[in-house]
């Protein structure tokens, strides 16, 4: 009886989760996210050359304090302290914007080494003179003022400055709420990678593309400032 009853939970809930993804994002989306757990996977590469822009710093904007790794995970709902210590140790970097009184308010992550993309389960490999951003997250009450797309362009000002010729960012394609903040910080596609699985096989993919998805709403750009 217990079995049946959370079998019944997990229906209900999959429906519910459903019927809010069409109706907030559309039929495309649910389509995509549908396919997403059975045979087919992919993620939009987002790339800005840093080479020849000009990117604005922010007086708001800074790497996260080795003191700062409990409060870090106090802010991110989906980390640990451990995982905070266990990035840092891996040599990755974490990148913030803090408020007025110090609190962290938005933050996201960068790798140099190669890329463990986590909704694909395969690693992007990185050429030399790039680096990876990911997990962008803004605190709730702080939303809607722009704080990913600023933070984004200080650290790309920060980066081209150590030397860093290009940022690579992976994003699933049906979450269209981020398309705005990569355009807006500088950043354009480039790529769709990905997989196609029956059974046990699995078949890897990348192809080009200078474009959004077809039924991606249209982003608010900004022009990047030349050298």
């Amino acid at each position: 009886m217990a079995d049946a009853a959370g079998r019944r939970r997990d229906h209900s809930s999959t429906i519910r989760r459903a019927l809010d993804i069409l109706r907030d994002e559309g039929v495309i989306p649910l389509i995509f996210r549908i396919l997403g757990e059975t045979v087919y996977r992919r993620m939009l590469v987002f790339e800005t050359d840093l080479v020849g822009q000009v990117f604005a710093p922010d007086e708001h904007c800074r790497w996260l304090r080795t003191d700062e790794v409990g409060a870090y995970a106090r802010f991110h709902p989906a980390l640990s302290e451990d995982e905070v210590k266990r990035r840092r140790q891996a040599g990755h970097r974490c990148w913030v914007y803090a408020d007025d009184d110090g609190r962290i308010v938005h933050g996201f992550w960068f790798a140099a080494q190669g890329a463990w993309l986590e909704y694909l389960q395969m690693e992007l490999r990185l050429e030399p003179g790039q680096v990876y951003l990911y997990q962008s997250w803004t605190a709730p009450e702080h939303r809607g003022r722009g704080l990913a797309p600023t933070t984004a362009r200080a650290l790309k000002h920060v980066l081209k400055a150590e030397g860093i010729a290009r940022t690579v960012a992976c994003v699933q394609p049906d979450r269209a709420v981020v398309y705005s903040t990569h355009a807006r910080s500088g950043a354009t596609p480039t790529a769709y990678i990905g997989w196609f699985r029956i059974g046990p096989w699995r078949w890897t993919f990348r192809r080009t593309t200078d474009h959004l998805p077809f039924y991606a709403p249209a982003p608010r750009t900004q022009t990047p400032t030349t050298a």
